[in-house]
């Protein structure tokens, strides 16, 4: 569950993350790929890399007048966009200009306990490696943090989930299913989230995989998180094999598919993988047809594209890569 003892986990991470790194500062509203940027002032102070840890970090002012929860959530969500390759990890904190930052600003450093939000991008709450989940935690008032203990800090901050698992366990699960094959199963899982702390609330769906053999494991591995507005049935007919090594599953905007037995999984995700298309629509993937031969075709939900995108792709591939161009 999302803790103190979790915020402290962030800042001890970021605090590894800077060996052996680079740094770039004093940047201003750097630019996102497709042109666009936060129509808000902000400052990136610091961004570092480690090729070592496979982790990006930056510090990014803000001033107090911009400081909201949905400015937060565009910022974050343009910083994932500007760096898309999700085996990268990301961490970015934020400071609001105007507080003492506690640290020596001419150097880059500040006060962790002077942080007012925090985002990280990685693979779960206990494993920072890169990933697909998502979340951030801060404070609605950050002007009065000095007039509370530790304690009271805690209890005030709210946590707002943009990509995958929650990181809670203050769940109730709505709905289990399974099936199999006679390499490995696949298990979804539609639950809520009863911490009231953490937002957007709505129904969350979890496909986990794990190996048929050895008998008795119950070591289950995510395969991908999606959240959805109102709460529809577990999709069973959306979760294919094709052979014993083959298989795929999709759901509202994501694909995955295995083809080695379910020791790798590829996923294809239209907020990362569809250009100019802006997430999120639970019936954007209308359907999948995979062939044997690795052949097949998607087709998407017309109503919510662009016009420059094609309602239907096409693999060769089962759906590890997608493009517009039918093959010939």
């Amino acid at each position: 569950m999302f803790s103190a003892k979790l915020v402290g986990c962030f800042c001890g991470i970021v605090s590894l993350a800077f060996i052996l790194i680079w740094r770039q500062g004093g940047q201003q509203g750097p630019r996102f790929p497709d042109g666009e940027t936060p129509a808000f002032a902000f400052e990136v102070r610091e961004e570092r890399k480690s090729d070592i840890l496979l982790s990006r970090t930056a510090t990014i002012l803000l001033p107090k007048e911009n400081y909201s929860q949905d400015n937060l959530s565009k910022l974050f969500r343009w910083y994932m966009k500007k760096y898309p390759n999700r085996v990268e990890r990301l961490l970015v904190q934020i400071y609001l200009k105007g507080m003492s930052p506690g640290g020596n600003a001419s150097q880059g450093t500040y006060a962790e306990k002077n942080t007012v939000a925090s985002f990280v991008r990685q693979k779960s709450v206990g494993n920072p490696d890169g990933g697909d989940n998502a979340w951030y935690y801060y404070y609605p008032d950050p002007v009065s943090l000095d007039k509370l203990d530790p304690l009271e800090r805690s209890n005030t901050l709210r946590y707002v989930i943009l990509m995958g698992e929650p990181g809670s366990n203050a769940r109730t699960t709505i709905e289990t299913w399974e099936t199999q094959n006679d390499i490995f199963k696949v298990r979804a899982t539609c639950y809520e989230i009863a911490d009231e702390r953490i937002t957007p609330k709505g129904f969350y769906y979890t496909f986990g995989y794990r190996l048929v053999k050895p008998k008795g494991s119950d070591d289950w591995s995510d395969i991908f998180t999606i959240r959805q507005d109102q709460m529809a049935s577990i999709p069973h007919n959306q979760v294919r094999f094709i052979n014993d090594r083959t298989g795929y599953l999709f759901m509202g905007w994501i694909y995955a598919v295995t083809t080695d037995g379910a020791k790798t999984w590829h996923k294809w995700d239209a907020d990362r993988d569809l250009p100019n298309w802006r997430c999120c629509d639970p019936s954007l993937i209308r359907d999948v047809k995979i062939w044997p031969d690795g052949n097949g075709m998607m087709q998407l939900n017309a109503s919510n594209l662009p016009a420059e995108i094609s309602e239907t792709l096409y693999t060769q591939d089962y759906g590890k890569h997608w493009g517009a161009d039918k093959p010939r």
